[in-house]
């Protein structure tokens, strides 16, 4: 089967949507399909990098890059009368209007840029705008969602809903007993992410020095030039963006992952937490609901419930490190019961199936 994977941006390979992009594609390719990345504008070529890549032109990817604006509104993407030639096309974006109106080739929308979000306004009217539209689309559109509150929101069209969420991206690394209690912090420092969250916080550790506080992760400048103008405690370290080697030898010994974005959909960082057993402590209103699964809190955006629910966790790992390893070692099977990509990789198969892809 020829299938087309389209992307509303770049590939970077640097966020969840491009990672199941990848790892998907390979998965779909080895059962014998072709698979070619559709990515707007010109994207950044690696020979090593499977699968292929095809550009194609986006008058808002355009604009919004040229203003400096990438990623702040969701660029359009196009009708194209020759991508009816593929016989199925994904979307990893709920927003592609004119495609699920008028494409006649199946279209199948997945919901990796339908964030669960704290806010009132933006992306949430546009996402109401979205799936509205998709209430009169054609019967040929259907779409994956990645979790249970994701399907809840598109109840109008829930006959062509399948939930699959994302498979952990590695099964292979061991959580080890830590001599010292490790906070991590994966992932961009941005507005999105919580960047504003995490700034609060950091005084708080300063006043914990039995807590270490590690952030790996690039800094958008906004929230580089706040940690320069202020004193950083002694047990807070930035790392910056590191490899996948580092990244996971930090999961394996840290002790508790703090996540404090404002708008996600299914993140991977909490998926890579839990395939080492690290418990998390999250101010994402929807990660327990999103992940139903043992080792993770979810706690307001106040910075001192936050450092309680942290807190909670270093006198289970301080009354007995042996046994906060066991604890560990549960929450890992656990995940990998629920999203290991063993499981979850041929249900995703499953969904580019013709039968399937016609629901």
């Amino acid at each position: 089967m020829k299938i087309a994977i389209v992307l509303p941006e770049r590939l970077s390979y640097g966020g969840g949507a491009e990672a199941w992009v990848q790892r998907v594609s390979a998965n779909l390719e080895e059962a014998g399909n072709s698979v070619t990345v559709l990515v707007p504008g010109k994207a950044t070529r690696d020979d090593a990098r499977s699968p292929a890549e095809s550009d194609y032109y986006s008058r808002s990817y355009t604009l919004l890059n040229k203003l400096g604006l990438p990623g702040f509104f969701p660029p359009f993407i196009p009708y194209r009368r020759e991508w009816d030639e593929f016989d199925l096309i994904y979307v990893t974006s709920i927003h592609p209007f004119r495609l699920f109106l008028r494409s006649r080739t199946r279209v199948i929308l997945g919901a990796h840029d339908m964030f669960l979000s704290d806010r009132k306004v933006g992306i949430d009217s546009f996402q109401g705008f979205s799936r509205t539209l998709l209430n009169l689309s054609r019967p040929n559109v259907s779409i994956h969602t990645l979790c249970n509150p994701q399907s809840l929101r598109l109840s109008g069209t829930k006959k062509r809903v399948r939930e699959i969420p994302n498979p952990i991206p590695r099964e292979d690394v061991d959580p080890v007993v830590s001599s010292q209690f490790l906070v991590l912090c994966l992932g961009r420092v941005s507005k999105r992410k919580g960047g504003d969250v995490l700034m609060k916080l950091l005084g708080e550790f300063g006043t914990r020095p039995h807590l270490s506080l590690v952030v790996a992760g690039d800094v958008d400048p906004e929230f580089a030039a706040a940690i320069g103008r202020q004193t950083i405690p002694a047990n807070v370290t930035f790392l910056g963006r590191v490899s996948e080697k580092k990244k996971y030898e930090l999961l394996s010994r840290s002790c508790v992952l703090l996540h404090t974005s404002h708008r996600d959909s299914m993140p991977f960082v909490i998926l890579e937490a839990l395939s080492v057993g690290l418990p998390v402590v999250s101010s994402w209103p929807w990660t327990s609901s999103v992940y139903a699964s043992e080792g993770i809190t979810t706690a307001s955006k106040d910075p001192k419930e936050m450092m309680s629910r942290i807190e909670d966790v270093y006198n289970v790992w301080a009354k007995s490190p042996a046994d906060f390893l066991n604890r560990r070692l549960e929450v890992r099977r656990s995940a990998l019961g629920r999203f290991s990509a063993v499981g979850i990789l041929p249900r995703v198969r499953d969904l580019f199936t013709p039968a399937t892809a016609d629901l």
